[in-house]
């Protein structure tokens, strides 16, 4: 059993295993302790990914967990994962999957030591606030756009012109300034709105 371990793993990788869903009381049974240092996890292309994170979050095992990996994985929005458990992350990586909206972000606005968010390679195409707790992200200090749809308009359409494609770029930047006072770093290489 992995629970009769001493806790002192620190990373743990299960990307790509065809594993069932995790619930609290599987994950207080199987890990117990195993588990208490864990500081980096990897769930790559995992079938019920969100179901494993809310039964690690919700047993509260991992507390000291920093990173989590989820990329791969198809995820659209984390409106229905509880963090609560997982109140040390620092780097949340959802690069790769198929986020559109901002607005389905809301656990991470509340994670209060997250610094660096990957959402490279998604569908992100305007960056808004409106829909997200007051004072999200505030310790967000990077932030990885790159190859989403920024420039597009909403449906994924390109901008009817070269100032409406500028227009867009520049309210993403006010909007991300808006919401993330302490953004210092962000990346947002081969935007397909952008490239022409």
């Amino acid at each position: 059993s992995v629970g009769s371990r001493n806790g002192g793993l620190e990373e743990l990788r299960l990307s790509q295993n065809p594993l069932p869903p995790l619930t609290r009381a599987v994950c207080a049974d199987i890990f117990g302790k195993s588990l208490e240092k864990l500081q980096c996890l990897v769930l790559h292309r995992m079938q019920n990914v969100l179901d494993t994170v809310n039964a690690l979050s919700g047993s509260k095992i991992c507390q000291r967990l920093s990173e989590i990996h989820m990329c791969y994985n198809q995820i659209t929005s984390l409106n229905h994962v509880n963090l609560d458990g997982l109140p040390n992350l620092t780097l949340v990586n959802l690069e790769k999957n198929m986020i559109s909206d901002f607005a389905e972000l809301r656990p991470l606005a509340l994670l209060p030591k997250l610094g660096e968010l990957l959402l490279g390679g998604n569908h992100v195409s305007v960056v808004s606030g409106s829909k997200l707790p007051k004072n999200p992200f505030p310790q967000l200090k990077a932030l990885h756009l790159q190859e989403n749809w920024l420039g597009l308009d909403e449906n994924g359409s390109e901008m009817k012109s070269e100032y409406d494609t500028w227009q867009s770029v520049m309210s993403t930047i006010e909007s991300l300034d808006a919401i993330m006072p302490n953004l210092t770093r962000l990346r947002t290489i081969r935007n397909k709105g952008l490239e022409k």
